[in-house]
This record gives C-alpha cells, sequence and structure tokens, in this order.
C-alpha cells in the first residue's frame, strides 16, 4: 500500500491507501481524462479495490468498491500520484473517440475482465 499527502475523493487531506482486494481480476476499457477531451487510451485497472483513509471529521473509514467505482476510485488515485491516463495507458491505444471502433494493434489484450497475477 502507498501512503499519501492529498486525496481528491476522500477530500481530507490526510492520507488514504488503495489496494487490490484478494480476488486478482482486472478490467481492460478505454479511459478519458476531461482535460484531454476528444481522446481515450486503454487502460488496465483492478476490478476490485480496498480504500482506507481518513473522512472530512478526521475519523478512519474504509471500504471496498468494485466495477465502475473501483475503476474511478484509481483513476483519481493516479492524480494524487501525478498521473494521467496517458501514463498507464497500454501502448498503441491512444485514439480519437471518432475511432474508438478501430481494430486495436497486436499484441493489445481484449477489452473486458481477465484473471491477473500482479499488484498494485
Amino acid at each position: 500500500m502507498r501512503k499519501l499527502g492529498y486525496s481528491n475523493f476522500l477530500r481530507n487531506g490526510d492520507n488514504c491507501d488503495i489496494r487490490r482486494l484478494l480476488a486478482i481480476r482486472k478490467v481492460v476499457w478505454f479511459t478519458r481524462f476531461c482535460s484531454v477531451k476528444g481522446y481515450r487510451g486503454l487502460v488496465e485497472r483492478y476490478l476490485e479495490v480496498e480504500v482506507s483513509g481518513f473522512g472530512r471529521d478526521g475519523s478512519p473509514i474504509k471500504f471496498d468498491a468494485c466495477g465502475w467505482k473501483a475503476r474511478i476510485l484509481q483513476h483519481e488515485y493516479d492524480h494524487i500520484e501525478g498521473l494521467l491516463f496517458v501514463d498507464k495507458m497500454v501502448p498503441r491505444t491512444f485514439r480519437t473517440t471518432a475511432n474508438l471502433q478501430l481494430v486495436l494493434p497486436s499484441g493489445c489484450p481484449k477489452l473486458g475482465v481477465y484473471e491477473a497475477s500482479t499488484n498494485l
């Protein structure tokens, strides 16, 4: 787990952690960043994560997230670490929204959920 000094999604300024849960499944999907309008890239994320930190009143909080919520929390966590989706995207998958239906380059993972064995 990594400790942070600022959290956009907990909005407290205290430390927060995010880590994958024991079920090691990932999802590959196109993602975007609002400041890079009209473009997307494939990013691999854990399908289930555990988030812990401190609430606005300073009390500890801990919750699990899965699916879309887990993907969004990991996306926001990347921002805390100074990363954009282009820093984490699968190589050769950056494209305009008009070209999302084009065939992915050879060697790219398929869209969807799969089993993985690496840590976040």
